[in-house]
């Protein structure tokens, strides 16, 4: 989703993308076959939401978060909100877009514990999505911000 997002946000002048080690690969791969005017664009890390934001993203003021497809396991959200908390404490006005298919009811606590953390939801919407030979889906999408007495 990130490549894709560089795409579309021609002017954005970082792009850092996140994943867990075993994604690593691929995603150096995909990032290899950019233009090199938006290879110096994108970087990207592994990001462990169960430590402290390494320095290079605590430090840097993010306009925009994505998080695609996290919320499925319920038992790591809390440290995934944690992670998106710790991020906007140095960046008042940071969004957070969140794309999600529902997959089963244990992900909607992640929307309780965005409330918990001073996110409120400001915008939302759902995107059909065609499958090839079966009946197609639904990504649900939330842009969050800091509500106004957590800013």
């Amino acid at each position: 989703m990130g490549i894709t997002l560089s795409h579309t946000l021609p002017s954005a002048s970082q792009i850092l993308l996140t994943d867990l080690p075993e994604a690593s690969e691929i995603l150096t791969h995909n990032l290899s076959s950019l233009t090199p005017s938006l290879q110096h664009t994108i970087t990207h890390q592994i990001l462990d939401w169960f430590v402290p934001l390494p320095l290079n993203v605590s430090s840097t003021n993010w306009n925009l978060i994505v998080v695609a497809d996290c919320t499925y396991n319920p038992d790591v959200v809390p440290d995934l909100v944690k992670t998106l908390r710790a991020v906007a404490d140095g960046n008042r006005e940071v969004m957070v877009l969140l794309a999600m298919k529902v997959r089963h009811e244990s992900e909607l606590v992640f929307f309780d514990l965005m409330t918990e953390a001073g996110f409120g939801v400001v915008e939302k919407c759902g995107v059909p999505v065609p499958v090839v030979g079966g009946e197609g889906e639904r990504i649900e999408i939330f842009v969050f911000k800091l509500s106004g007495e957590a800013r």
